[in-house]
């Protein structure tokens, strides 16, 4: 309406009726004030409707890029964002049709993925630091990143960016998922296990060009499944302990993270019957071999968080129980990495025992309460009131809290 031009039988106006008709009674500077009023919102939601509609992606950069300058908040960055991320879906679905390999395309695509998880991270951490997004002009809402609650759309966003980043890796020669070898390479890559120097290929110009490219932007590629499983665990924060305003975004969101850890889970958990098989050619790291089986049984149950423990409540009792063996073991051979692990992961094994009395109190592997009650104890003095997380103190409510036998008893 502000800037449609009308048609007459003579000619067509310079203005649009609304402009004309404020011109004609108010004078200039009122018309002057509107063309050129400072508003996000007018540029952000062009780049929106191109990038949704045309697929014009310097074009949808260009008004996205405006409207973050006029104004930076989580819509602005968000918009900047989906474009990268339509953008490289839109590289992808057409690279997979492809037959051949250039890898001026994976170049092309990695530094796409990074502005895209840049522009996310932004958006997420403004939204984090808002004051109170509730009294800002909802002009620049989007449907993208909704207002009126406590969103988590920059987090799901570097999610997406960072799986379309794997899918795109998984298409290499020496990475295809299909040949089991090349699969664990691509693990043992993106796990710090290897360099890709160490990746075993077919020595040609494109395989070359490839490996330059990756030791190019290793920082960011090797930063990736970091990236996404602290990514992970914050959202299983989010999910457990923060009531949302918004149900249907938060299905959402949830769905899409949900299918994401089970792709995550393919990619990066290798099968333990494969680490099994390793145990006969080398004994002298059964051991080891023994911890990281553990540990990846924890990962692919969603165990080796606080809350994804406590979301064990509504699962079988035998999940919990092996969740526990897992943890009774690794305290048994004192296998952490640092004091922050241990601490983690003794609070990880006294509520999964906690969980596991009231799923199972007769098996075997529950412990009485004055064990657990010892442990928590020492680990409430080991970090005292400035633990970042809130699982020690909301352990001492479980345990320590006084009920009515307690009170006899101590009286």
């Amino acid at each position: 309406m502000v800037i449609e031009r009308q048609r007459s039988k003579d000619e067509r106006g310079l203005f649009s009726s609304l402009i004309d008709k404020v011109h004609s009674q108010p004078g200039r500077q009122t018309v002057q004030e509107i063309l050129f009023e400072k508003s996000a919102s007018i540029p952000q939601a062009l780049a929106r409707y191109l990038y949704i509609n045309e697929c014009d992606f310097p074009e949808d950069l260009k008004w996205a890029e405006k409207a973050k300058n006029i104004k930076e908040n989580p819509y602005t960055f968000d918009t900047i964002g989906q474009i990268h991320k339509k953008e490289l879906k839109s590289n992808n679905n057409r690279e997979k049709q492809e037959t051949s390999h250039n890898p001026e395309d994976l170049n092309t695509n990695i530094k796409i993925a990074k502005n895209a998880i840049r522009a996310f991270q932004s958006a997420q951490n403004l939204a984090n630091t808002e004051d109170d997004p509730e009294d800002k002009a909802a002009a620049d809402e989007s449907d993208d990143f909704p207002r009126n609650s406590y969103n988590v759309y920059g987090y799901v966003g570097v999610l997406e960016i960072a799986f379309i980043v794997f899918e795109i890796l998984c298409r290499l020669p020496f990475f295809e998922q299909r040949d089991p070898m090349k699969k664990k390479y691509f693990q043992s890559y993106l796990q710090k296990v290897i360099p890709i120097t160490s990746v075993h290929k077919d020595d040609n110009d494109i395989n070359n060009r490839y490996v330059e490219i990756i030791k190019e932007h290793e920082q960011f590629l090797l930063g990736l499944k970091t990236e996404v499983k602290d990514t992970f665990d914050l959202l299983d924060c989010y999910f457990t302990y923060i009531k949302a305003n918004n149900s249907e975004f938060d299905s959402k969101n949830r769905w899409t993270v949900s299918g994401f850890f089970k792709d995550f889970v393919k990619l990066f958990c290798t099968a333990t019957d494969e680490m099994r098989k390793e145990r006969p050619s080398n004994p002298n790291l059964n051991l080891k071999i023994d911890i990281e089986e553990r540990r990846l049984i924890l990962e692919v149950k969603h165990a080796d968080t606080f809350t994804g423990i406590l979301q064990h409540l509504d699962k079988p009792a035998e999940e919990i129980e092996e969740i526990t063996a897992c943890y009774a073991f690794l305290r048994q051979e004192q296998q952490f990495f640092n004091k922050k692990q241990q601490t983690k992961e003794t609070n990880n094994y006294i509520l999964s025992k906690i969980v596991l009395y009231l799923l199972k109190p007769k098996s075997k592997h529950v412990k009485r309460l004055n064990h657990l009650s010892d442990l928590l104890l020492k680990t409430l003095t080991d970090v005292g009131l400035w633990y970042p997380f809130p699982d020690p103190y909301y352990l001492a409510l479980l345990l320590f809290w006084p009920s009515y036998t307690h009170l006899l008893v101590t009286t």
